[in-house]
């Protein structure tokens, strides 16, 4: 069975970085929303961590 990393990326991309490192998933999600600080974060985040499969998705950050 695959594993799949899913996270909430904010500005803080150290917690995120070493929960992939550590967690080494098949797959990795990234839940951003279209602030740019959000979007600049997960864009280094997937530059950084080439060797895993990723994609960002992006939601709003007040509507349900």
């Amino acid at each position: 069975m695959k594993k799949v990393h899913i996270t909430l990326v904010g500005g803080q991309p150290a917690p995120i970085y070493h929960g992939i490192v550590a967690t080494k998933p098949d797959y990795v999600i990234y839940v951003c929303s279209q602030s740019d600080v959000s979007k600049q974060t997960a864009e280094i985040l997937q530059n950084i961590l080439k060797e895993f499969l990723s994609q960002c998705t992006y939601i709003h950050p007040t509507e349900p």
